[in-house]
């Protein structure tokens, strides 16, 4: 499956190890020598990857290629600088070399020397979708949100396999400002994709999630909920999200006169601030039920006791 730069935090700023762990891999050569001994080693998890890699009685290029992707995405990057030295020293013209050096730099944060590396790839392999997806990703972590948008849309407009490309573009829609635009992108995943769930919570997220309570209405809070209850979730996700949006609801209520006679709902509760607050302290409580924790446990009982409508008993 193919791993989504900026999660599992819905929409979550972009971090460098996950966009170098959403970068697709260069192909082993099938007449390296150690061809067959990698390709049984795909299922393991990186740990164990790298010390299988690190103890393989076969010399190989492609060895110590991969084993400096695992040191990359694992964040021993001074090992993997040295492995890629090593393979450079034999290999000058192996372009692949320059690839894990572009995702290096990516990964230590060093923006522009990434960039330089990605764009001479893009000039010699211009039709290739990764190294536009990479360049993509150099320009989000430096906050160059126009020349970002351009290499998400085209990679998300060309290949649809690559979905971080468009939880990419809804990321800098969003940081422009663009929320409408956030929510068109996720909504061109298609429910096919395995990837369907994540764009949807995505947009949920993107309709309330840190907007100014001037900006909220009852068509952007009844449209969130909608979207949430139309989704298949367990009792802890689907109660994460309704808390955001019931939030949001209870902020607007608190601060506008909603028109008389209204009878618009969120989740089955009316935009009423009474029991806006008796459905969001049941909702805290259930995530308290449900909380891994004793910490996040006694801060979710707290949440719940202060939202709690005031009463006579």
């Amino acid at each position: 499956m193919q791993a989504i730069a900026g999660g599992p935090g819905v929409l979550a700023p972009l971090d460098p190890a996950e966009a170098v762990a959403a970068l697709p891999v260069p192909r082993v050569a099938d007449n390296d020598p150690a061809s067959a001994f990698l390709a049984g080693l795909t299922s393991r998890d990186p740990d164990s990857l790298a010390a299988a890699l690190a103890a393989s009685p076969l010399p190989s290029v492609e060895v110590d290629l991969a084993l400096a992707r695992v040191r990359i995405e694992r964040g021993h990057l001074a090992d993997a600088a040295g492995l890629l030295h090593r393979v450079a020293d034999r290999h000058p013209d192996d372009w692949r070399v320059d690839w894990y050096r572009g995702t290096l730099a990516l990964a230590g944060g060093q923006w522009a020397p990434a960039r330089r590396i990605f764009d001479e790839l893009y000039d010699l392999m211009p039709g290739e979708t990764a190294p536009k997806l990479a360049l993509a990703f150099c320009e989000e972590c430096d906050g160059r949100w126009e020349p970002a948008a351009r290499f998400y849309e085209t990679v998300w407009r060309t290949d649809p396999t690559y979905v971080s490309a468009a939880f990419g573009l809804a990321r800098v829609r969003l940081a422009t400002g663009d929320r409408a635009g956030a929510e068109r992108v996720l909504d061109s995943v298609p429910p096919v994709s395995s990837h369907y769930l994540a764009a949807q919570l995505a947009a949920v997220a993107t309709a309330v999630r840190g907007r100014r309570v001037e900006e909220l209405t009852a068509d952007v809070l009844t449209g969130a909920a909608r979207r949430l209850q139309a989704l298949r979730l367990d009792t802890e996700r689907h109660a994460r999200f309704a808390a955001e949006v019931l939030e949001a609801a209870l902020t607007w209520v608190r601060t506008t006169t909603a028109p008389s006679g209204a009878t618009a709902e969120v989740l089955g509760t009316p935009l009423v601030e009474s029991r806006l607050r008796r459905r969001l302290e049941e909702t805290y409580r259930t995530l308290a039920k449900l909380a891994d924790g004793a910490e996040d446990r006694h801060e979710l009982v707290r949440r719940a006791n202060a939202v709690r409508p005031m009463t006579l008993l």
